[in-house]
């Protein structure tokens, strides 16, 4: 994770350097990691480095579905258009990169929909013990959970979203969700427990790596205790999702999963895009290969 986040920082200032010169004879999808959002930015905003906040609204709208008011304040809330409007490439990888554009907008607008197993168990319980409804299986899968993050003490979401610097660097070693804590301080999901473990030691190489990128000594995590992801989801859910009876928990869980298709449409793109990344690799590298790169898809 370090070494990730150290190349992604020189990478940052390499385009930043070539932008202020006014060098843009380049690929501005070069920037972005993953394979959803690199065709969603060639389909919409091809060669461009900066786009409006209204156009990429526009193009989120007809990529996937239109936005609620308080869904394009809080993606306008992370992007942090500049003051002619402008969002760069850069930044929009930076919030959208997630994997997917759609992960991107539930991450700024509707985390606990990330969680999708989590999120069911909190709307079946409608208050409830969440316990109840969970099998053995369940509670296996919300410990290993539990070891791939960290608390955060003295931050929020509204913290992080304002540390651009900060949220670059934990976006870059792999968070996916941030939750803010009932009694105080910020839940740092990541797919894997690797950088949670180096995230509590601040004298790991990636936190040293860390403070010497964003200058910010204050990003100090400990463990989780008895906090966990499924616990904020069930917590945020029930502000999200006004369940009153069953009426109310059909509708609320028809809608996301209407909108789990989202999802599944970028990871589609996602695995079409490395197919041709991949087909493009083997055609540069074995250009004699006998026919091998040729082969159909």
């Amino acid at each position: 994770p370090g070494v990730a986040l150290r190349k992604q920082a020189e990478r940052l200032a390499a385009v930043s350097a070539a932008v202020a010169k006014g060098q843009d004879q380049w690929e501005p999808t070069t920037l972005i990691a993953e394979g959803a959002l690199a065709a969603f930015w060639r389909r919409h905003f091809q060669g461009r480095i900066a786009v409006k906040f209204d156009q990429l609204l526009a193009a989120l709208a007809a990529s996937y579905e239109p936005l609620s008011d308080g869904a394009q304040a809080d993606l306008r809330a992370w992007l942090q258009p500049d003051t002619d409007g402008n969002v760069s490439v850069l930044d929009a990888a930076a919030v959208l990169d997630a994997p997917g554009p759609w992960r991107g907008i539930l991450f700024c607008s509707s985390w606990p929909e990330l969680f999708g197993e989590e999120l069911q168990q909190a709307l079946l319980a409608a208050g409830g013990d969440r316990h109840l409804a969970l099998t053995a299986a369940d509670l296996t899968a919300e410990a290993l959970k539990r070891r791939c993050a960290v608390l955060l003490p003295g931050w929020s979401r509204r913290r992080l979203c304002s540390s651009r610097r900060v949220f670059r660097a934990l976006r870059t070693v792999g968070m996916t969700a941030a939750a803010d804590i009932a009694n105080g301080g910020l839940l740092l999901q990541f797919p894997f427990d690797g950088p949670p473990q180096s995230l509590q030691n601040p004298n790991s190489a990636l936190m040293q790596t860390l403070f010497e990128l964003t200058g910010d000594t204050d990003v100090v995590a400990c463990s989780m205790g008895r906090v966990s992801i499924a616990l904020c989801v069930s917590e945020e859910a029930a502000r999200l999702f006004r369940i009153r009876d069953e009426r109310s928990r059909h509708v609320a869980m028809a809608a996301i999963q209407r909108r789990t298709r989202l999802k599944n449409w970028d990871d589609l793109e996602e695995m079409l895009e490395l197919q041709q990344r991949h087909k493009a690799f083997v055609q540069g590298r074995l250009p004699d290969a006998g026919g091998y790169a040729d082969a159909p898809e």
